[in-house]
Order: structure tokens, then sequence, then C-alpha cells
């Protein structure tokens, strides 16, 4: 390798986790939908988290999307969109010649597990979404 008398720089890895996280929320369907009789199906997606490096740790924050199907008050099925968050944070195993500072390339992906959903009146549902973070961070080393 020729640096020309410059530092040259290795990237490694500072962290790798999978863990679990809760996104729980409760929700208001709005007045125009009908009342809810029976939950049928709840499908969620997972958007992709922004994320930021504050110290020694990388802090996520994104929007899961569910979609409700259920049987209304008068029989009919029905269907309702609604958004909720999730945040989590990854410490970094910083090594003493490990740059935190400078050119840290993060990558996470989020993948859904599982969703459970309760009617606690005719308008109002508590979702609790099981979500498995995969989290990747490369920095540079001298």
């Amino acid at each position: 390798m020729i640096n020309n008398g410059e530092n040259g720089y290795l990237t490694v890895k500072a962290c790798e986790k999978s863990f679990g996280v809760e996104a729980a929320g409760d929700y208001t369907l709005p007045d125009y939908q009908s009342d809810i009789r029976r939950i049928l199906c709840v499908s969620q997606t997972v958007l992709p988290p922004a994320k930021s490096i504050s110290g020694d740790s990388v802090e996520f924050n994104g929007t899961v999307d569910y979609q409700v199907l259920y049987v209304g008050g008068d029989g009919g099925m029905y269907s309702a969109p609604l958004s909720g968050e999730y945040s989590f944070s990854v410490p970094l195993e910083r090594g003493a010649d490990i740059d935190v500072t400078n050119g840290v390339t993060v990558l996470c992906h989020v993948c859904a597990e599982g969703v459970s959903t309760r009617a606690s009146a005719p308008r109002r549902l508590s979702i609790k979404s099981r979500l498995r973070p995969n989290v990747r961070v490369f920095a540079k080393m001298p």
C-alpha cells in the first residue's frame, strides 16, 4: 500500500448487536370510523430508523405502520391505518485506537417479530410490537 506520508486507516467493527425491543401505544379511532366489535388481523411494517451518534452510543428512532382489519359494530369489515414510534440506543464498544468521531458507518435493519392487539373500548386499541434490531457499526482505526 502506498500512502505518500499520510496516515492510513482501517475500517473495523466497533459494534455488532441483535436484541429485542418493544414498541407499544394506545390508539383511538376517529369518529367517522365504526366501533370495534372484533379484531381480525393486524399487519405491521417497520420503517428504517433515523440514527445519530451521541457520545459513546448510537441513538435510533423510527416508525411502525399498522393496518388493523376489524369487524365493526354494524357487522361490516373495516380497515384502520395507524402509526407508532419506536426508539432504542446501542452503546459502542470503543477501543483505544478506534475513532468514532469521524467516518463511522452504521447499518441497522429492524425486523418485526410479532404484534399483539387488544380493544380496550369501542374505539380504542392497545398495540404492542416485538421488534428485532440488527445493528453493525464500523469505525476507522489508524
